[in-house]
């Protein structure tokens, strides 16, 4: 892993010296960025609602709104990739009488490749019609902090497993305690974790599918250890 780190950062190195577009042996020098890419997933940007909720008649069309005007921000210069969307909703309704406040659902995700969502939040906007107004608009925001970038599960391997002590003396940390059927750790086992190993695979700029290039990373760590310096305590056990 030493030597795999130590190449790819001379290659970058050697690299920032030339300019983007310049032209070398191996093609047309590029720059790639961690930042993700910003858009409306197709087609989640607009929706209708009815009155009454449960017809789909024409008539008993009540607002229509829409997401327009995305903008984006990315910051990939600290601990994490952070990206920050404010967007427009804009939307109209059909009765104008009175005012009224009308609360919309959206959500941010952040997928890889094209249908893989790693995460999801859930939030809610909310406009505001004056009497005898038929438009209303509102803002919203969404962000994203991604602590790696390009990289994939390994094949039948959770990114994150979860171990917990055997009942054996001395005690080893191997029992299973999330699978990959059930990756997240219950709330009864989350007391139980004594070993964490962590492991991805490092995809080259440009891909998320197959295994041409890419290097495996693991590494792991203990939780729940007593200190080997404590010479006080009478309660400890060392395993």
């Amino acid at each position: 892993m030493r030597a795999a780190a130590a190449a790819s950062l001379l290659a970058l190195t050697l690299a920032g010296c030339a300019r983007e577009g310049d032209i070398s042996s191996s093609g047309i020098i590029t720059r790639y960025t961690a930042c993700p890419p910003v858009a409306i997933a197709a087609p989640t940007g607009d929706v209708t609602l009815f009155n009454p909720a449960n017809s789909r008649d024409a008539r008993a069309i009540d607002v229509v709104a829409q997401i327009t005007n995305v903008r984006s921000t990315c910051d990939e210069t600290g601990e994490y990739i952070v990206t920050q969307a404010t967007f427009v909703i804009q939307a109209q309704r059909r009765d104008t009488s009175g005012a009224r406040d009308v609360v919309l659902p959206y959500y941010g995700v952040v997928v890889q490749g094209e249908s893989n969502v790693i995460a999801k939040r859930v939030s809610r906007a909310g406009l505001h019609f004056e009497a005898g107004q038929a438009r209303a608009q509102t803002t919203g925001t969404a962000s994203s902090r991604v602590l790696a970038y390009n990289v994939t599960p390994v094949t039948g391997t959770n990114v994150f497993q979860y171990f917990g002590y055997t009942t054996a003396t001395p005690p080893a940390a191997t029992v299973a305690l999330n699978s990959v059927a059930a990756p997240t750790l219950s709330s009864t086992n989350y007391a139980k974790v004594a070993r964490i190993v962590i492991t991805l695979r490092a995809n080259p700029p440009g891909r998320v599918t197959g295994t041409k290039n890419t290097t495996t990373l693991q590494d792991e760590v203990y939780v729940r250890l007593a200190n080997p310096n404590d010479n006080v305590s009478t309660d400890t056990t060392c395993v």
